[in-house]
C-alpha cells in the first residue's frame, strides 16, 4: 500500500467575490489535509493519479494537491509510540482502491474489518466435516 498526504488551500476571496487574481480578489489560506492509504496499486504515481482524480478538487475556491508519498510500513512506522496519536491517525486516514472506485472508508475501520476477517480466516477448520459425519457426532 502507498500513503499520499495532501495539503488542503481555501481561497476567502471566492467567498464573497470572484477570488480571482488578475481582479486582486484571491486570498488563498493554507488548511488541512487528509492522508490516504492506497490499496491496490503498485506504483507512487499510480496512487497519486488515483487520489487525485477521485478524492481532490482544483477549483476557484479550493485545491488539494500531494505533498508527502511513503510505504504504508513506513506511515505506520511514523505515527508508533504514542497510542493516542496512533490512534488518532489512523482514525483520520482513508483507506481508498480503483476496487472501491471513490468510496472514502476510514482506515481504523478498514484495519477493524482486516481483522476480524483475519480472525474468521483462522478459526475455520482445517478439514471438511459432512453433514453425516456430523450427525454421527452429534445425533440427529
Amino acid at each position: 500500500m502507498i500513503v499520499i498526504n495532501t495539503q488542503i488551500l481555501e481561497n476567502y476571496g471566492s467567498h464573497s467575490d470572484s477570488g480571482k487574481f488578475s481582479e486582486d480578489n484571491h486570498y488563498w489560506k493554507f488548511k488541512g489535509g487528509n492522508t490516504y492509504i492506497v490499496d491496490d496499486l503498485d506504483r507512487e504515481s499510480d496512487a497519486v493519479a488515483f487520489v487525485m482524480a477521485g478524492f481532490s478538487e482544483n477549483s476557484i475556491s479550493w485545491k488539494e494537491y500531494p505533498t508527502k508519498i511513503d510505504t504504508w510500513k513506513g506511515w505506520l512506522d511514523s505515527i508508533e509510540g504514542d497510542a493516542e496519536m496512533e490512534k488518532f491517525y489512523k482514525s483520520t486516514a482513508f483507506y481508498v482502491s480503483p476496487k472501491t472506485g471513490t468510496k472514502l472508508i476510514k482506515y481504523s475501520e478498514w484495519e477493524d474489518m482486516m481483522d476480524a476477517e483475519n480472525e474468521m480466516a483462522n478459526n475455520q477448520y482445517e478439514e471438511s466435516v459432512s453433514y453425516s459425519e456430523l450427525e454421527d457426532m452429534y445425533g440427529n
